[in-house]
């Protein structure tokens, strides 16, 4: 079932958005639990190497600096770096201050992260980010 899983969220994401609803929609009649764990894995961390720099400064600003930099504890260092290299200076701080901070506890790095994605999720909807994880699309 992962494996199939795994597919069917590879190939709804490669889908223009409108598409992906009407079908996600039908799915949703026969199967709404699975449309909502669909839902909650179309967007990663990951996807973040995706955003232009403004795009990525707009999520950040929506998201506070304090929780994407919470969330990116969990994410490895190269896209730490990544983001960090991409974003302003007195920006870049504030995250690295956060991001290197003491240990926080397990659960409110998860907790952030799972806010940080239902907010990615909301900017993607909306048209305020654009994450195009197979680059399918060039964006003008």
């Amino acid at each position: 079932m992962a494996g199939g899983f795994r597919a069917a969220l590879e190939l709804l994401r490669g889908l223009p958005f409108d598409d992906r609803e009407r079908i996600l929609k039908e799915m949703a009649q026969s199967d709404p639990a699975l449309v909502e764990e669909l839902r909650h894995n179309f967007i990663s961390l990951n996807d973040f190497q995706e955003l232009t720099p403004l795009m990525l400064h707009e999520l950040i600003k929506t998201a506070t600096p304090e929780r994407v930099a919470t969330a990116l504890r969990l994410a490895p260092p190269a896209l730490q770096n990544h983001i960090l290299a991409n974003t302003a200076k007195t920006l870049r701080a504030t995250l690295e201050e956060i991001l290197h901070g003491p240990p926080l506890p397990v659960a409110q790095v998860q907790k952030a992260y799972q806010e940080l994605m239902e907010i990615c999720e909301q900017m993607a909807q909306e048209g305020k980010i654009i994450i195009n994880p197979q680059g399918k699309d060039q964006l003008v």
